[in-house]
């Protein structure tokens, strides 16, 4: 129980210090968690996110299933990934439960003064 509580930790640390990944793990934790929506929400290039997803499906914090439209991608935290969303939103915001959109946008902006 100790090591994954170490790990989680690591991995908490890992976000916390790229405002980006957090960004979009908050994205995706608290949207539809489709690309459009994710990218409006944290105000990066496409490409930027697109390759911030890639990683962290790679690293089996999110999941992604296609949308009826073939073009349409859906995202989903894992339960890992809930376990990271989660830690974050509770040391920036003491809450961990899900956010409302003025709230998404309070946190995201936050995290960039928190994280560095």
């Amino acid at each position: 129980m100790k090591i994954k509580m170490v790990d989680e930790e690591l991995m908490i640390t890992q976000f916390l210090v790229k405002p980006s990944y957090s960004k979009v793990l908050i994205a995706i934790g608290s949207t539809k968690g489709n690309f459009s929506t994710i990218v409006k929400y944290v105000k990066l290039p496409k490409s930027s996110v697109h390759n911030i997803i890639k990683r962290l499906v790679r690293e089996g914090l999110v999941i992604e299933s296609k949308g009826i439209d073939a073009r349409m991608r859906f995202y989903k935290l894992t339960e890992k990934g809930e376990i990271i969303y989660k830690a974050i939103l509770r040391r920036i915001t003491g809450k961990s439960g899900r956010l409302s959109k003025t709230d998404i946008i309070t946190v995201l902006d936050k995290i960039k003064s928190e994280c560095i």
